[in-house]
């Protein structure tokens, strides 16, 4: 806000309730509201509540400025064009700038058909490796089908397994009651939460290396002691 009063003069205005001040965007005087002459005697003329109530003459100039202020042309950061954004003209040229600064790590696997480094979410480099990996499946006389459901009966033929050897490390019993009859009752329990690391009855298939530090961290109940003993119904201890 750009006053026309010195301050003898503003001093004076306060007994006559009258204040002019200038436009910022025209810079035509204009008169103060009378509710708005207060908040200039209380917080002084270059105060940031003065400025914002005494900013304009009117609605058209506010939005005049406003339009003025928005429209301002920038050079794009990354290819130089003109642009009415702060920074980037559009939101492609912000995602190039960015990932040259700092690229994102994307893991890298390899083509089924020719072994070329890509991507993991792809299983094959182009179109034509595609196509020539089915057809060696179908000289063959196999199907994508008959090779997942080869694949399926493969893990769970070693889950099951791994299974049947950490029940016989574990001792092959339930712990509480004695049960041994069907594997598919017996589960592991970890005396600790705190040092689980992972569920060792939730399908994984990992290496015996892996789940021996994991099983020694358990006891082997039946789903009955099992459930028993969340419950509170059975104590372990350590």
């Amino acid at each position: 806000m750009k006053p026309l009063f010195t301050q003898e003069e503003f001093d004076k205005a306060k007994s006559i309730d009258k204040l002019y001040c200038e436009c910022y965007f025209c810079d035509q005087p204009y008169l103060v509201e009378k509710k708005h002459i207060t908040i200039i005697y209380k917080y002084g003329s270059d105060s940031k509540k003065a400025k914002n109530k005494c900013k304009f003459c009117s609605k058209k100039c506010s939005n005049a400025a406003l339009v003025k202020k928005i429209t301002k042309i920038t050079n794009c950061i990354n290819c130089g064009c003109e642009t009415h954004n702060a920074k980037f003209c559009s939101k492609s040229c912000s995602n190039s700038y960015h990932n040259k600064t700092s690229p994102k790590r994307r893991p890298e696997g390899n083509c089924k058909n020719c072994n070329k480094n890509i991507s993991t979410k792809f299983k094959f480099c182009s179109q034509e490796c595609r196509e020539e990996h089915m057809n060696q499946f179908e000289k063959q006389n196999k199907t994508y089908e008959d090779i997942r459901k080869t694949n399926n009966k493969s893990v769970a033929s070693y889950r099951r397994n791994m299974k049947t050897k950490a029940i016989e490390y574990k001792g092959g019993r339930c712990m509480v009651c004695g049960y041994n009859k069907c594997e598919g009752v017996l589960s592991f329990h970890h005396l600790n939460p705190k040092e689980k690391d992972f569920k060792i009855s939730s399908g994984n298939t990992v290496s015996w290396e892996r789940l021996k530090p994991e099983l020694d961290k358990c006891v082997m109940l039946c789903m009955n002691c099992h459930t028993e003993v969340h419950a509170g119904m059975i104590e372990l201890f350590h």
